[in-house]
């Protein structure tokens, strides 16, 4: 990274109602599973992440438990699906400052997300787009 606020993309992110059936299916179209699935207590969400040759990694995501109060109950309830972009920045309170001051608005406060063993935060920017800000991680994750 060149400085600090410096963007690299990471993955984009999908919301599905099972992680272990959608892996299968991301599978036999030619995706490998990267990350095994891993629950995180303080997300209350199961993670996982597929990469294939040559294109995008993806990360899968669905609630830990059966939760109608759950934040992603109603992206679920709409199909699941397509949900966000995740880059990777060098320091994650420079880029929520961008991120805010460019009209963004915070869906979610830096925690720690056990899957990247770093914090990420959600910012959802002005044109609708849900980003992910992911605090540094090695170009192996």
């Amino acid at each position: 990274m060149k400085d600090n606020l410096d963007y690299r993309f990471h993955h984009i992110g999908f919301v599905v109602h099972d992680v272990g059936e959608s892996i299968s299916k991301w599978e036999a179209s030619g995706y490998r599973l990267e990350i095994s699935p891993v629950t995180d207590p303080l997300l209350n969400v199961v993670f996982c992440t597929l990469v294939k040759s040559g294109e995008l990694r993806i990360e899968l995501v669905s609630p830990s438990q059966d939760s109608k109060n759950h934040p992603l109950a109603s992206r679920l309830r709409r199909g699941g699906g397509l949900d966000h972009v995740c880059y990777v920045v060098g320091a994650l309170e420079l880029a929520i400052e961008r991120e805010t001051t460019q009209g963004g608005l915070m869906v979610m406060n830096p925690t720690f997300a056990a899957t990247f063993n770093t914090r990420v935060a959600f910012v959802l920017r002005l044109g609708g787009i849900l980003v992910e800000l992911m605090e540094g991680v090695s170009d192996a994750e």
